[in-house]
């Protein structure tokens, strides 16, 4: 992994998990069903990345589309639909931020699915410090709503599901290596287009002016443009990378939460932000460090 594309994809990946820290947000003030907000984030997706990948022709040729490539789309695809199922049901749930660091586990996942399934190497500072993350959002977890508040079990299990789909959907996007990251994300979509239409409710679906603007911004802003960045930080970024960048997102969620709805962080779950921005830190850190050396022996 070229060292350069490993940084810019860590950049890519920063500012998807930015902007997927908003996602809560958008999703409740919808105020839609969680099948509905998936199949419009679909359909809005898909019309703007169709635009995108034909404008700056990012579509592959007829020998790229293999029975494999087909496969690994159509489960990735699938996972990663299904994921935001699972994940704007717990949002109703449960709250923005205790949802968003319970599944904020996945990276967890991720990074011990990667060595098994990629047969990436698991280095034990990459190792190291997820763990360390791991512990911080269990600390955050564990420091507040859990002890507060009637927590749903559905809303936890919901959250876990959502974790480990996504996981399995950027294991199988990073295996298909012979297409654009924007294509792929297109036919993940497409897929979900298909897969939502019969889950979508005409009847429950409530499109009013002062909401609806909620649901573009999650298909437009949240789906085309964010996935722009997310797939190409798979393509360019390992998974270790990947895990590592991934608890930006449980960091922007907590602080919307503050800032939308008011929620109130005792001392515990403070430490637990500062344990993660410190395995943060740490690995960037390391691989600044790296490169410098890489650069001086050169």
């Amino acid at each position: 992994m070229n060292y350069s594309n490993d940084t810019l994809g860590r950049c890519y990946m920063f500012i998807a998990m930015f902007i997927s820290g908003t996602i809560g947000y958008f999703a409740l003030e919808s105020q839609q069903a969680s099948e509905n907000i998936v199949f419009a984030r679909c359909v809005i997706g898909t019309i703007f990345l169709t635009l995108y990948v034909f404008i700056f022709k990012k579509y592959p040729s007829a020998k790229d589309i293999t029975l494999k490539t087909c496969i690994g789309l159509l489960v990735g695809g699938v996972t990663l639909v299904f994921n935001w199922l699972f994940l704007f049901k717990s949002y109703i749930e449960l709250s923005m931020g205790l949802t968003t660091v319970i599944y904020n586990t996945q990276p967890f996942i991720l990074i011990i699915l990667g060595s098994v399934l990629l047969k990436e190497r698991l280095k034990l500072e990459h190792f190291m410090l997820v763990a360390v993350s791991f512990i911080g959002l269990t600390t955050i977890v564990l420091g507040g709503d859990i002890q507060q508040n009637d927590i749903k079990i559905t809303g936890v299990v919901n959250a876990m599901i959502a974790a480990t789909l996504y996981a399995l959907s950027t294991i199988y996007t990073k295996k298909i290596s012979n297409l654009t990251p924007t294509f792929i994300a297109l036919c993940h979509l497409l897929i979900g287009c298909f897969v939502f239409a019969s889950f979508f409710d005409i009847d429950d679906f409530n499109l009013h002016i002062d909401n609806v603007h909620n649901l573009i911004v999650l298909g437009l802003v949240h789906t085309g443009f964010m996935y722009i960045f997310l797939y190409g930080a798979y393509e360019k970024s390992n998974v270790s990378s990947l895990a590592i960048m991934s608890f930006i997102y449980p960091l922007v969620a907590l602080i919307i939460d503050v800032l939308a709805y008011n929620l109130v962080l005792t001392e515990t779950e403070i430490s637990g932000v500062f344990i993660i921005l410190l395995s943060l830190i740490i690995y960037n850190s390391l691989n600044y460090l790296k490169a410098k050396r890489k650069l001086k022996n050169a």
